[in-house]
């Protein structure tokens, strides 16, 4: 079996991280103290049977006091270092649940102390029925609602099964078979919820996958024609409203047919990236390099003047003419001609700009390639570098 890729990785810890988020998400949203209205009922009702008062006044601060750190914990979970640890909430409120579970717990201990057939009887339905509820609260964890399950149901199964009596062993059995029911059917809910998470990470992954797919290309990794009109058309606006510097050069590798005719096509594509590779080296992380398409690419550079692009240009072109691509057994060289054009007031638009840069690019191909061409504005001449 192979290992798993760290792609696979990856995606597995952000499975797992937002199906902790969103359950860390729903246990806060759930955190309600609705179960002080249930305890007022158990309250009155066990006082109506004659239940010692001083006992229940106890258990019902008990189950206050359970309910104030629930609601200190709940409001814990707007700080950030939780929402960025969901982890360590969920053990917060782990606590919180064993917690209310054993006061919860306690009214089942009264059953044994042989407090009357009725109260026996309100006892074992109350906490039936909290048992219950507590899984609209805690199901999107089963970790979370064993604690708060287990000291609730335990002494009333405790109860029933060391009475003597068919009924009462039956009951017992009965309340570790509805134990195992709430589990199972928490356990259907927490799976549900971790299945969207895992499904809404799949499909952001996807979006973004779709997205690179969609700006870059596929040969060399950097941006395509598509993504480099964007950023240009968003640059030249700006360069345009704050008399910012801009300059486009775009670039063709001269007889790259031969290469592909004589070398083959596989060769081809190993100095389309050489090339690329090699550019991307030379230039600044705001600089903006572009595959248009084939053997042209483009470069885009903000708040560069046209002394400072001319002679970045010049040196890529001295750089690509001196090495050697090693490819297989072989070794190839290429050369690359360039126009270089500077945003001007008198360009309208981003093709306006374009087409300057692809008649100096032009220029250069017809004045021998190998060389650097610059056009200054729409109505100057050309200036071509010349190779050394």
């Amino acid at each position: 079996m192979s290992e798993p890729s760290p792609n696979d990785e990856e995606l597995r810890d952000s499975v797992q991280g937002a199906a902790l988020r969103e359950q860390a998400r729903i246990l806060h949203t759930n955190s309600d103290n609705a179960n002080l209205i249930v305890g007022c009922v158990l309250v009155t009702a066990l006082l109506y049977v004659g239940v010692d008062k001083l006992v229940l006044a106890i258990w019902f601060c008990l189950l206050i006091v359970a309910n104030l750190v629930r609601s200190v914990v709940a409001r814990r979970y707007d700080l950030s270092s939780y929402q960025e640890n969901p982890k360590a909430w969920m053990q917060l409120m782990s606590a919180v649940a064993l917690l209310s579970g054993l006061v919860w717990g306690l009214p089942g201990v009264l059953l044994f102390f042989n407090p009357g057939p009725v109260s026996a009887a309100l006892i074992v339905f109350i906490l039936a029925g909290v048992a219950a509820a507590g899984v609209a609260a805690a199901a999107v964890s089963v970790g979370v609602y064993l604690w708060f399950l287990f000291p609730v149901l335990a002494p009333m199964a405790a109860f029933f099964l060391a009475t003597e009596g068919l009924v009462n062993r039956m009951m017992g059995v009965l309340v570790v078979f509805f134990g195992l029911v709430l589990v199972k059917n928490v356990r259907s809910i927490e799976m549900s919820v971790i299945e969207n998470a895992a499904l809404n990470v799949k499909n952001a992954a996807l979006v973004k996958e779709l997205q690179r797919l969609a700006t870059t290309d596929s040969l060399t990794g950097i941006w395509n024609r598509r993504k480099f009109s964007e950023l240009l058309e968003t640059e030249f606006y700006r360069a345009r409203r704050y008399g910012h510097s801009l300059t486009v050069a775009l670039f063709d590798i001269d007889h790259f047919k031969t290469v592909n005719d004589t070398h083959g096509h596989a060769a081809g594509d190993a100095c389309l990236r050489a090339f690329s590779d090699q550019v991307l080296g030379a230039i600044r992380k705001s600089d903006v390099w572009a595959r248009l398409g084939g053997e042209e690419f483009a470069l885009m550079l903000p708040d560069t003047g046209s002394d400072e692009a001319i002679a970045l240009c010049e040196r890529i072109r001295t750089q690509v003419a001196a090495r050697e691509i090693a490819y297989r057994d072989r070794s190839l060289k290429l050369t690359v001609s360039i126009g270089v054009v500077a945003c001007t007031p008198a360009d309208e638009s981003i093709d306006a700009l374009l087409n300057r840069a692809d008649a100096a690019l032009y220029r250069a191909k017809d004045e021998g390639r190998n060389g650097v061409t610059f056009l200054d504005s729409p109505s100057a001449e050309l200036q071509v570098i010349e190779a050394a």
